[in-house]
């Protein structure tokens, strides 16, 4: 499929199996869908359960070049090696678990697994701006990487940054699921204290560097959405990409939406060719494919202005 393709769309689909160690280097994991540890990461394999989406965002241009240049891809030892053009942009510092939906949150059943699923959300971007810092800059990188859309945007508010707007967005889709633990983790005898507590703590600090879009007199942390965050929290709840997906920090600051779990070092990596970014895991001298990778701030080419690809990128070995 790679040498009669032009561009390197099966790689996307690769990330989609559970190929040797791609998702974890400890198989104990995930025994059951742990493969023999000779199949190549970015080889296309027997599918397995659960399967993240891995073709959930809009086409990207990361790369200056969204055809192979100079013919297909090169193969090293009987095809088990995959040498692709490219180069490392950033590398991961942390990440939050993966979240799988249950069957209770897709149907909208507001169960105990329901509220579960929106605690581990929360939690996971808690995480996130934790490690970042809590201010409106990171919110803003958060909602985008929740939306994973580098079309949209949200409508401007008067007077306001577009950093502030999406932080806006950010804070009203965050209260949204914290109001939904406050109000139902209760009924179902789930002790959310904790994670109201840090919840909260963050939903204050952002609303005190919101204060022109929030009335701070009259807000707390359990106070009713205004019509205005119920259509935030709509507009980029229509456009989230979470299930089967991590968000992560990365080494220059930038925040991830990841397919699998990332773990701290992997590289973020731009291949001539492709459509997305990708995350390898160092193996060796060589690379593990573990997923592709939506990355705020990337996903336009920017870490191509003013570089010529030729002079920049090099052969990148994936085993």
């Amino acid at each position: 499929m790679l040498l009669a393709s032009p561009d390197l769309v099966p790689l996307e689909y690769a990330c989609r199996w559970a190929n040797g160690k791609a998702l974890s280097e400890d198989k104990s994991e995930n025994p059951e869908l742990a493969l023999p540890s000779v199949t190549p990461s970015w080889a296309l394999g027997p599918a397995h359960p659960p399967i993240p989406y891995s073709t959930a965002f809009e086409v990207c241009t990361p790369h200056p070049r969204t055809s192979i240049r100079g013919g297909p891809p090169r193969f090293l030892l009987n095809f088990s090696i995959l040498v692709l053009k490219g180069r490392f942009l950033d590398r991961i510092s942390m990440s939050s678990s993966v979240m799988f939906c249950s069957q209770s949150s897709f149907l909208v059943v507001v169960d105990e697994s329901y509220i579960q699923d929106d605690s581990q959300i929360l939690m996971n971007w808690h995480a996130v701006l934790s490690h970042l810092g809590i201010t409106v800059e990171n919110a803003a990188r958060l909602c985008r990487a929740i939306a994973g859309m580098p079309t949209w945007s949200p409508t401007q508010q008067e007077g306001h940054s577009i950093d502030e707007t999406y932080a806006f967005y950010f804070w009203s889709y965050f209260r949204y699921f914290a109001n939904g633990v406050r109000e139902h983790g209760p009924q179902h005898g789930l002790d959310v204290s904790s994670t109201l507590e840090q919840c909260d703590s963050l939903i204050q600090e952002l609303a005190a560097q919101l204060s022109g879009l929030i009335d701070l007199d009259s807000f707390h942390p359990g106070s009713p959405p205004s019509p205005e965050e119920q259509r935030a929290a709509i507009e980029l709840g229509d456009h989230a990409v979470m299930h089967g997906r991590s968000f992560c920090a990365t080494k220059d600051g930038r925040v991830c939406n990841a397919m699998h779990k990332p773990e701290n070092g992997d590289l973020i990596t731009a291949f001539e060719g492709s459509e997305r970014l990708f995350i390898l895991r160092p193996a060796g001298a060589r690379y593990r494919l573990i997923g592709e990778v939506y990355v705020d701030g990337l996903m336009k080419g920017e870490a191509y202005e003013g570089v010529d690809p030729d002079e920049v990128d090099y052969d990148i070995e994936l085993v």
